[in-house]
């Protein structure tokens, strides 16, 4: 019975070291490949970085509606979920109905190119755009190439 006790003892108590080996090497392969992960990204050129680390321009507006809308790739593009962030756009076919932060609301018509320059401000390069400017975005500015029009509330 002594020596059953005395070789039970033993297994028991490699089993207990066997598993926190295991543990131990389990996280130290994660933080591994956690900070491998980690500093390999951080080194991508941005060309190759997701869409979303590259887009971190603020969301100035939301475009509402659309038919038949297909922006040109090249430039940007509006968030799946319809947020407009601040840079050019070329809308290649379709209309656009977006609003913008303090309560603006344009149509735009293709072809157009336009570039978001702020919540209250749209440069348009090319291309029809209507406006609705309610007073709480009173100021809100359209600039083309030949002129820039500015709401005034009246």
């Amino acid at each position: 019975m002594g020596a059953d006790r005395r070789q039970s003892k033993p297994r028991g108590d490699r089993r207990g070291r066997r598993t926190w080996a295991y543990a131990g090497l389990a996280a130290s392969a994660a933080l591994l490949l956690g900070g491998l992960l980690g500093s390999s990204i951080r080194w991508w050129p941005p060309s190759l970085l997701p869409a979303v680390r590259r887009s971190a321009k603020p969301i100035v507006g939301r475009i509402d509606r659309e038919a038949g809308a297909r922006f040109d790739s090249k430039a940007c593009l509006a968030d799946v979920d319809g947020a407009l962030r601040i840079g050019t756009y070329r809308l290649v076919e379709g209309i656009v109905q977006a609003s913008f932060g303090r309560g603006a609301e344009v149509v735009i018509s293709a072809p157009a190119e336009f570039e978001v320059l702020s919540d209250s401000r749209l440069l348009l390069k090319d291309g029809k755009l209507t406006a609705r400017v309610p007073e709480a975005a009173k100021g809100f500015t359209v600039e083309t190439p030949s002129a820039t029009l500015v709401d005034i509330g009246t």
